[in-house]
């Protein structure tokens, strides 16, 4: 009895976090969207989410920050959530950055190295997911974050590299592939229907760009991929806004 009840405290606190963690992304989105911008600051944003962190205690620590105790209810759940958010945040420091006089180019650099780093650390924890986390309570919003971070990966691989090769090389376009692969393959083995809106939305123009770029029959380079095709622009018309909050607030 005593061993249920610690769990079921451990289980509270959990859902007690993923609200407290909501009221973070409440701001994100009232500076996303205009709302209050003109008294919101990136600063505050950041200060908000590591305040948040740094309340965290025992398990709930562990789980947002070394994606540990995942056995708990919730715990993979709450994870998601907090990387999430952390990847908003990162992306909005990014457009911020971008968007200064006398940009910085090594600073936006970096903060496209932090993103990417999230993303694949959203990558990992996909993939380590088992059965029972995946039969484990899930905000039905969290289906929102992979098309997020695939279409931010996809942007960083488009503006970075200029030849087909190059693209399907580069890392953010490997982590969203992996992402997308890791997500299909829940969907098929175990009916988790979590990734659907992304696999819907992304797994048709990766599959085209990897085509594009295919050994053909006598083993030499297929390179049927114009780049002029797949410039960043064209995500604005080929993915829903929906998907992106941030593709709605900045222009890229």
């Amino acid at each position: 009895m005593e061993a249920n009840n610690s769990r079921f405290e451990i289980t509270a606190k959990v859902f007690i976090s993923l609200v407290a963690l909501s009221e973070v992304l409440g701001l994100f989105l009232q500076y996303v969207y205009s709302v209050r911008r003109e008294r919101l600051t990136t600063t505050d944003l950041e200060l908000a989410l590591n305040l948040w962190t740094e309340k965290l205690e025992g398990p709930c620590r562990r789980i947002v920050l070394h994606g540990s105790h995942l056995e708990v209810n919730g715990a993979a759940n709450l994870r998601l959530a907090y990387l999430t958010a952390k990847l908003l945040l990162q992306r909005i420091q990014l457009e911020a950055e971008k968007q200064m006089n006398g940009v910085n180019e090594e600073q936006i650099m970096n903060r496209y190295s932090a993103a990417r780093m999230t993303s694949e650390e959203m990558l990992m924890l996909i993939q380590d997911f088992q059965r029972d986390h995946l039969g484990d309570f899930w905000m039905a919003v969290s289906s929102f974050s992979f098309p997020s971070a695939v279409n931010f990966l996809l942007r960083c691989a488009l503006e970075t590299e200029n030849t087909p090769e190059g693209l399907v090389q580069s890392h953010s376009f490997k982590i969203a592939h992996d992402l997308i692969t890791a997500l299909r393959s829940h969907q098929e083995q175990h009916k988790w229907d979590l990734g659907d809106i992304c696999i819907a939305q992304h797994a048709e123009i990766v599959e085209k760009i990897l085509a594009g770029v295919a050994p053909d029959e006598q083993g030499g380079n297929n390179s049927s991929l114009d780049l002029q095709e797949f410039d960043a622009s064209i995500l604005d018309h080929v993915f829903p806004s929906i998907w992106d909050p941030l593709q709605n607030a900045f222009t890229w």
